[in-house]
């Protein structure tokens, strides 16, 4: 489906109810993504009030299923006509962050997002004359938000391929990770003559300034046929093979961060 929006229409991507329709239009069958497994799956989750999901700061969130309300408006954002001055916010540093008023609120970079659970399948080619090929398909957590985009879909987020200098692709807490298009950042930086493994360093490092509890790991290949990568809370490992290996060999990368024992 996406190779013939690619060749058929003038646009990068189609979502929802009418990218269905566009691949009907197109001869793909439809079928359905349900089988015995994830329907039992689906009836424990929902036996368990829908417990975990991907909401927040909602009301009900933690107690019941779908759908849930908006929370209540703050008392101190009520309209006023009389005016006054508020006390400035006291500063905090990295170590304090705001704490968030409501019960239900979760720091999004610390989901339940782990190698056990949620896993981005990437994968990097190059062919003998050089032509370099990077695709990721979403395994991705259970329980999404219905309507959500995972960064398998956005380009330099999942994988990003420029035969003229290399390709990354990257795994891990994708809804924090594509905010920052991680592969095309890592791919940027090996054309300006950083190494692979320095550049998947250097493509996760502001991620990590601002999401220090994120989960998540990049790979990446020069076009030299050169790689490496970069893993941050994650024992993470990558297999690579070329034609004169009889199998694929598997390397562990060395976490930027000593791992916590859940993951």
């Amino acid at each position: 489906v996406a190779r013939a929006i690619m060749e058929h229409t003038s646009e990068t991507m189609l979502v929802g109810e009418k990218a269905s329709d566009f691949a009907k239009m197109m001869g793909f069958p439809e079928e359905s993504l349900e089988n015995a497994n994830t329907e039992a799956q689906q009836r424990q989750w929902v036996k368990n009030k829908c417990q975990p999901n991907m909401y927040r700061n909602l009301v009900g969130v933690t107690d019941h299923c779908p759908p849930y309300a908006p929370p209540l408006p703050r008392p101190d954002t009520h309209t006023h006509t009389r005016t006054h001055k508020r006390a400035p916010p006291a500063p905090h540093g990295p170590s304090e962050r705001p704490k968030s008023d409501s019960a239900a609120a979760q720091p999004e970079e610390d989901l339940d997002t782990s190698y056990q659970n949620h896993d981005t399948i990437g994968a990097i080619a190059m062919d003998f004359w050089g032509n370099i090929a990077a695709g990721a398909s979403s395994n991705g957590a259970g329980h999404k938000v219905p309507g959500r985009v995972g960064d398998a879909a956005i380009v330099g987020a999942g994988a990003y391929a420029d035969s003229e200098v290399g390709a990354a692709v990257a795994t891990g807490d994708g809804d924090i990770m594509m905010r920052f298009l991680p592969a095309f950042a890592a791919v940027n930086l090996m054309a300006q003559g950083v190494p692979p493994t320095q550049a998947c360093e250097g493509a996760l490092a502001p991620i990590i300034s601002k999401y220090p509890l994120f989960t998540g790991a990049l790979l990446c290949l020069h076009n030299t046929a050169t790689f490496g990568a970069a893993a941050y809370r994650w024992n993470f490992v990558f297999s690579y093979q070329d034609e004169t290996m009889a199998a694929p060999v598997a390397v562990k990368v060395i976490p930027m961060h000593p791992s916590d024992p859940s993951i």
